[in-house]
């Protein structure tokens, strides 16, 4: 199961609506066959690993990190194909949560004389899948706000001067968790200060395989035609409150997607745009703005996660921008708690990932 887990987080990123499953075939104690989720429309896991097996699977045992499907999608049942192939036992981490599976796969396998464990390494496996467990069950994708600031918490100069407060190494793990979203979303403000590109590269600066959707939060409108962003083959969508016409029409000459989700305090409502996301499939989204929409998800309480970069650096400066910006908390007992946290020096950068505790 620590292989079918090394092989689920080695497919983040890159399967599109389905999840990161990773799954591995064993008969008399050898590997006989593995494989991990390709993208929509393609092979699950296990049928990777069967194909991969060929004509030794009788007998077999799979170790697979999600409940595997029972159900004709895009593909045909997994769990056909193992009964099919005489599959004798199979380790399962997680239920699948999907209306369509949960235990339902386990349940069809047992009756036709398949023994089924549940639950190993489940924890593990829901933290590499956590963003497709976080949409099935929610309705909307898993939010991630990642931030680089120096130590007194600002993340650019009072001139708005941000490039670069943290190092190399840090900078290059950033890439690394763009390239396992599914999409990264930005303010408007972003694109005129910084007129980001918003890819994801590697060590070597080349561009990888799989490139995250591109999200921008425009409430009137001002993204400029010629946004670094707009590059051919890369998708953006921009959600607007009250754009003009003529931008719109320009904007879309670009094949973008402007869509419109109007807020009550003339913003984009949050939570539409994510409830829209969920719909389209996108299972993680990177926040990488700057304070003001950072804070519009910390005030919506749809931060789930936090990725920070921490340079040994001090600013200072009260009109330098910090994080989260906004109202924020009025008093401690309503701040923002992180629980299971992680710590890890990139040279003489500090990195904390937390997860969010949902308020009430």
């Amino acid at each position: 199961m620590e292989r079918a887990l090394e092989l689920s987080k080695s497919c983040l990123g890159k399967t599109d609506s389905n999840p990161p499953v990773g799954a591995v075939l064993v008969k008399d104690g050898v590997v006989i066959g593995e494989g991990f989720t390709e993208h929509v429309g393609g092979r699950h896991a296990e049928i990777v690993a069967i194909d991969q097996a060929g004509s030794l699977t009788k007998g077999s045992t799979l170790y697979v990190t999600l409940e595997p499907c029972c159900h004709y999608g895009k593909t045909p049942p997994c769990t056909d194909r193992i009964i099919e192939e005489g599959i004798a036992k199979v380790f399962i981490s997680v239920i699948d949560p999907n209306e369509l599976m949960n235990g339902s796969s386990i349940l069809h396998l047992q009756s036709n004389g398949v023994e089924v464990v549940i639950g190993d390494e489940e924890e593990a496996a829901k933290q590499i899948m956590e963003g497709y467990l976080h949409r099935i069950s929610s309705g909307i994708p898993f939010v991630t706000a990642k931030f680089a600031m120096s130590l007194d918490g600002k993340i650019a100069t009072s001139t708005n001067e941000s490039k670069w407060i943290t190092n190399e190494k840090s900078r290059h793990y950033s890439h690394y968790i763009r390239s396992i979203s599914d999409a990264i979303l930005i303010g408007v403000n972003t694109i005129l200060i910084d007129d980001p590109k918003l890819t994801a590269r590697n060590e070597i600066g080349e561009l990888r395989e799989n490139q995250p959707l591109k999200i921008v939060f425009d409430s009137k409108g001002r993204t400029p035609v010629n946004a670094t962003l707009f590059a051919p083959g890369h998708d953006v969508i921009i959600f607007t409150n009250d754009s003009d016409k003529i931008w719109e029409e320009t904007i879309n000459n670009q094949a973008v997607s402007i869509i419109k989700m109007p807020g009550s305090d003339g913003r984009v409502d949050t939570l539409m745009a994510l409830r829209y996301l969920g719909q389209i499939g996108i299972n993680s989204i990177l926040i990488e703005g700057g304070g003001t929409i950072i804070s519009s998800f910390f005030e919506a309480g749809l931060v789930d996660k936090i990725e920070a970069f921490i340079a040994p650096t001090i600013i200072g400066g009260e009109n330098a921008p910090s994080v989260v910006r906004g109202i924020g908390a009025l008093d401690l007992a309503n701040s923002w708690k992180l629980h299971n946290m992680t710590l890890d020096w990139l040279d003489e950068d500090m990195h904390i990932t937390g997860y969010v505790a949902k308020k009430g």
